[in-house]
């Protein structure tokens, strides 16, 4: 097995390791579905701790008669005592559970060992001066507590003493609400009051706050698997963290934060490996999550799926969309060109087509933005990305070649005319960065050059590319290695290499738009050059940068995924972290696989013929070859 066999091998089994990874080792559910208004009180049970082992604690002092009451029982409660010295300073205080704790009765410990709520008092004629006390429906909860501390010194149930329960709503962030105990004689657990939106009960390890059961993992395992975009490590300051922490800001659970742009890439690589099933589960998750305008959210939770805030991207829409094209065309798989068209149809709509607007024939960015703060506000996106619109135009090709419909072609062939007529830059030889209304974005970004480079090839203009790649290695080719670093914003104390690594930077400084913008190799970024290379015919430069890339992949500290960059920048507007990534290793699995497998514009269209008014056949037409092949 050759050095490049062995990448490839490496980076699949991660992506499918990332797609199969779940935390979920413990069953735990809610007794009822609770909708995003209930508020009060919610129950649960765990349905098994496996070959977890536990301990208990409580009955130490106090029991039941019973070995517990259920939720349904109303009537007297009786028990024992048991190892007081002094009895008279304490006592047992009983709770039902409903929309709040209500205290039902008061039981003071006789000297008999016993307790009991009390007996109804009786006239001399039977008329009752002073009712029973009765225990009402609901959970029931006892506590022996010490009179004049209020300590409670036991629990008339055994409980797990090394888990709990934590609750928890998700509105626009997640609030913890409270951990509340195990009943270790049934697995149950109670809560309230809870407050409105969706409710999550999570099993958590009391010492480090290890997750090892979810409520909300259901979603992955009943309506398909998305992979993990990071694997980030578990002492990294993003791991783990949580709304209530985080205050809505970046950062939310990112070990579990799935970015649809991945997932368009995992599917390109499970239908060139021919994994078609684990293309099922995603496309199954993607068509459960797809918004009623044909629109996804730019990323979801691998639980529970969408998250705060309705921020939405062409180009990664982009990105999905042709992932699932290429999974139909080249499976022949059928089932999923109803959301494949929704989507499509929701780029329509997001496209200029005023020829006296200077953004003609591009796609309109999409809708949300966040403040410096992180502030998130509703807006519609009127700037056209030049790299969603890159994106986009596979996406918009490849539907048409599934349908047939000119209503994309059409739409495809005007990306195209933008891309030539308004966004190159010929002076400088590269792609500006966007344009809105009134002005172009001439800020300088690697994917403007390579990508855009790549759907030079849509319109058969093979010397744009090849310049596009000249521009690009004169101005974002860098090196740098990898340090250990404990500061927050630059965190990295898992991965090290000391010999520098070649490879392109994200960002050149050229104008103001990215002044002090780090000088760190983007893997990514590289490897998108690094098919830009393929595509023109320049075989052994791309294969020199490959080698850098393995460099990477096959450094200490790895399970099998190319990380991200070589320096972490954890803040607003770079975002960039020394993970292990999904992006980067489907990017170098399909370079070394099949580059043509994106912007795929000169080596298979498979193009609709009509053949009746009820049936449409597809023929394979193969055109011209990348050179050098």
């Amino acid at each position: 097995m050759t050095k490049y066999d062995d990448a490839k091998q490496k980076c699949l089994n991660f992506i499918k390791n990332m797609q199969d990874f779940t935390k979920d080792l413990v069953n735990v559910e809610f007794n009822q579905s609770y909708n995003d208004f209930h508020t009060g009180l919610v129950t649960g049970r765990v349905s098994d701790f496996y070959n977890f082992t536990y301990t208990t604690k409580g009955q130490e002092y106090i029991n039941l008669f019973s070995s517990f009451y259920e939720d349904s029982y109303t009537g007297s409660v009786n028990g024992t005592w048991q190892n007081i010295d002094n009895p008279d300073d304490y006592h047992i205080e009983l709770y039902t559970l409903a929309d709040s704790y209500y205290l039902q009765a008061i039981c003071e410990l006789n000297a008999d060992s016993t307790w009991h709520t009390k007996q109804a008092v009786l006239s001399e004629d039977g008329d009752v001066i002073e009712p029973a006390e009765i225990v009402r429906t609901g959970p029931k909860e006892y506590r022996l507590v010490n009179k004049t501390t209020g300590e409670i010194l036991d629990y008339g149930r055994k409980y797990i003493v090394e888990y709990a329960a934590r609750i928890i709503t998700l509105t626009d962030v997640e609030y913890q609400l409270g951990d509340v105990k195990i009943w270790a004689d049934n697995l149950s657990f109670n809560f309230t009051p809870v407050t409105e939106g969706l409710k999550i009960a999570r099993i958590i390890r009391n010492s480090n706050d290890e997750t090892i059961g979810d409520t909300s993992y259901g979603l992955s395992a009943f309506i398909g698997k998305l992979p993990s975009s990071y694997l980030v490590p578990e002492d990294d300051p993003q791991y783990d963290k949580t709304g209530s922490t985080a205050l809505g800001q970046y950062g939310y659970k990112l070990q579990e934060r799935v970015f649809i742009y991945d997932v368009g890439l995992a599917l390109i690589v499970f239908t060139l490996s021919k994994d078609y099933e684990r293309c099922n589960l995603m496309l199954d998750r993607m068509k459960a999550e797809q918004n009623m305008d044909g629109s996804w959210n730019f990323s979801y939770d691998k639980y529970i799926g969408r998250l705060f805030h309705d921020y939405i991207r062409v180009g990664a829409i982009g990105w999905l969309g042709w992932g699932m094209c290429y999974y139909m065309l080249e499976s022949g798989n059928r089932v999923y060109i109803d959301i494949a068209v929704k989507g499509a149809n929701y780029l329509l709509n997001r496209q200029v087509t005023d020829p006296n607007d200077l953004r003609y024939g591009l796609l309109r960015g999409g809708f949300g933005a966040y403040g410096a703060d992180y502030s998130y506000n509703e807006i519609e996106i009127e700037w056209c990305s030049t790299e969603h619109n890159c994106s986009s135009l596979q996406y918009l090709w490849g539907i048409y070649w599934l349908t047939g419909d000119n209503n994309y072609r059409k739409s495809a062939e005007m990306i195209e005319y933008a891309l030539k007529n308004t966004l190159y830059d010929n002076e400088e030889k590269r792609f500006y960065q966007g344009v809105n209304a009134t002005a172009l974005d001439k800020a300088w970004a690697l994917d403007c050059t390579t990508w855009a480079g790549m759907a030079c090839l849509s319109f058969s203009d093979v010397n744009t590319a090849d310049t596009c790649m000249n521009t690009a290695n004169e101005v974002y080719l860098t090196s740098d290695n990898i340090r250990l670093n404990d500061q927050l914003t630059h965190y990295n104390m898992t991965y090290q290499l000391e010999e520098a690594v070649k490879g392109h930077k994200p960002y050149a400084d050229i104008t103001a738009d990215y002044a002090n913008a780090p000088d760190i190799v983007w893997t990514e970024g590289t490897l998108g050059s690094i098919a830009l290379l393929l595509k023109v015919g320049r075989r052994e430069e791309a294969y020199k940068l490959i080698d850098e890339m393995i460099r990477l992949l096959e450094m200490e500290g790895t399970n099998g995924g190319l990380v991200y960059v070589t320096e972490t920048w954890g803040e607003l507007p770079w975002e960039f972290h020394v993970w292990e990534s999904v992006v980067s290793s489907a990017w170098l699995y399909i370079c070394l696989v099949d580059p043509n497998a994106i912007w795929s514009f000169h080596t298979k269209r498979v193009i609709p013929i009509q053949a009746s008014k009820d049936q449409r056949v597809f023929k394979t037409m193969t055109t011209k070859k990348i050179p050098n092949e």
